[in-house]
């Protein structure tokens, strides 16, 4: 079987495992985001915390994104920061840190395709590539049966 995860020449090649986080959003509806983290080997995330600068990578069908399609990217963003990190997303600039999208072609589609969103978060100045691969990176696979994340 192919490995559909993608390729970042920033980010070393670690072995991973598999994580899945069920959550209850307010109106009952659940999500389930699939998290790949580093086995045995990979670099270590422990020390991280919602104040660390991350980078997070979600692939996600677009469709299954709710509200605007043109505001897919900060729906999905809150999403994860309020379900999972259980902060706000601040996409705005603030000097004390904000969350950036790099956002995906066809995001707004109306077909079903999937697409990699990639969210560096609690940024505080641009970074070069040896400091981007410096910092933790984690991968999610957001997935819907019916109307549940």
């Amino acid at each position: 079987m192919k490995d559909e995860r993608p390729v970042n020449k920033l980010i070393r090649p670690v072995l991973l495992s598999m994580q899945i986080i069920i959550l209850r959003g307010p109106s009952g509806t659940e999500c389930f985001f699939k998290k790949w983290e580093p086995f045995a080997f990979g670099p270590s995330w422990t020390g991280t915390t919602m104040e660390s600068p991350m980078r997070v990578i979600i692939s996600a069908c677009v469709t299954d994104i709710g509200g605007n399609p043109q505001r897919r990217h900060s729906t999905l963003g809150s999403a994860f920061c309020e379900e999972v990190l259980n902060r706000e997303f601040r996409a705005s600039l603030q000097p004390t840190g904000y969350d950036h999208v790099h956002i995906p072609a066809d995001f707004d589609s109306t077909k079903p395709v999937k697409r990699w969103f990639i969210f560096d978060l609690d940024v505080r100045a641009e970074l070069g590539a040896d400091e981007v691969a410096q910092i933790p990176h984690q991968v999610y696979l957001a997935s819907r049966q019916g109307d549940n994340w």
